[in-house]
């Protein structure tokens, strides 16, 4: 393997709880790297934390931003223009994400394969939920366990053309990040943003102008990574209508193209289904309503049983799959009203995006 230069950037905002794992998981890795975390207006212990593992690790930096006002998008911007072109390669990863020993020599190998790959994200997995917790919160995690492997599926799917390279943890030619400022700058009037500082999802809006500079975006099954997960309805709704109307936004800003049109057919299918599913359940209530005989057909019975089927069968992506997570799936009840919860935010955060509403973090 040539050996590759290699930078871990963790843009980190008061996460003195996690930041000396995710620390840890880098110092750690099997292949060397430059470790640098970007504290953006932390106000607890992350710098000093940051400052303590640098006295004993070298390798190991912080950058405090200055006056940025936009998140991790702005923190990362910060940093990227300072980057010198010595890397070929740059991490980027959430503080809360705690990573394989591998998963930087994994993503060497998946990007000296291909010259075209601008960048490669690992599998998501999630820590394991804190102990003594409720049984609401056991139930959250469990939900978003099962539906993580469902994320990790649908990139094994579209292996080299995958929707979005996660901001938990992914690997960037730092040539094509380079392209992507200048591009943006052309494209945008914008200077010096690798990341779109007005869009709330970074990560997807930063896949979707690599996509149309031609480069190829993958995963790669053995990058293993995991992260935090909200554990209450409240956080998971936030952070939920976040990722969709962000994303609702970075297909509108961009428009309708070559690399846009699958997203755009994807809401014109969920925009048909969820009218579909209304109409049927309005059909339901008015025949209840006058003592009618509800009757569906085998044809129904078979599509039901498929897709019981196959959410049986995605069971076999999750990581560390528990008893409970069978469960889970088996009895149904749950994950179909996980499913109608995921339906509400969605249609909201239609709302949300064509009514150009102002959402934060």
């Amino acid at each position: 393997m040539v050996s590759r230069r290699v930078v871990a950037l963790i843009p980190a905002h008061n996460e003195e709880n996690l930041i000396d794992k995710t620390i840890l998981s880098l110092v750690n890795q099997s292949y060397p790297l430059d470790i640098l975390v970007v504290s953006d207006n932390s106000t607890d212990r992350t710098v000093q934390i940051v400052r303590a593992f640098h006295l004993i690790y070298s390798h190991i930096s912080l950058m405090e931003t200055k006056d940025n006002h936009f998140k991790k998008a702005g923190a990362l911007n910060q940093v990227i223009a300072r980057l010198s072109h010595e890397y070929d390669y740059v991490l980027c990863a959430d503080a809360d994400t705690v990573l394989d020993q591998d998963i930087i020599r994994e993503a060497v190998k998946e990007l000296d394969r291909d010259e075209t790959l601008g960048a490669v994200c690992s599998r998501a997995g999630i820590l394991d939920p804190p102990v003594g917790i409720s049984w609401k919160k056991k139930l959250l995690w469990h939900l978003q366990h099962i539906e993580y492997a469902g994320f990790d599926t649908s990139r094994i799917e579209t292996l080299g053309r995958i929707k979005v390279a996660h901001g938990m943890a992914s690997v960037y030619r730092l040539s094509a990040m380079l392209d992507v400022m200048r591009y943006r700058e052309e494209k945008f009037g914008v200077k010096d943003q690798v990341y779109d500082e007005t869009n709330i999802v970074e990560d997807y809006e930063l896949t979707i102008c690599l996509k149309e500079l031609g480069y190829r975006v993958t995963a790669n099954m053995s990058m293993l990574a995991w992260t935090e997960v909200p554990l209450n309805v409240n956080a998971l709704w936030k952070q939920r209508l976040r990722w969709i109307r962000g994303g609702l936004d970075v297909i509108r800003n961009h428009g309708f193209n070559e690399v846009t049109a699958n997203e755009y057919f994807q809401n014109l299918l969920f925009i048909f289904m969820t009218a579909l599913q209304a109409i049927i359940a309005v059909s339901i209530i008015i025949a209840l309503i006058h003592g009618s005989t509800l009757s569906f057909g085998l044809l129904t019975y078979i599509i039901i049983l498929l897709i019981y089927i196959d959410g049986l069968y995605r069971l076999r992506y999750v990581q560390n799959l528990t008893a409970f997570d069978v469960a889970l799936k088996l009895v149904f009840v749950a994950d179909l009203l996980y499913c109608n919860f995921y339906l509400v935010v969605q249609i909201y955060s239609y709302y949300l995006s064509f009514m150009n509403k102002k959402q934060t973090w």
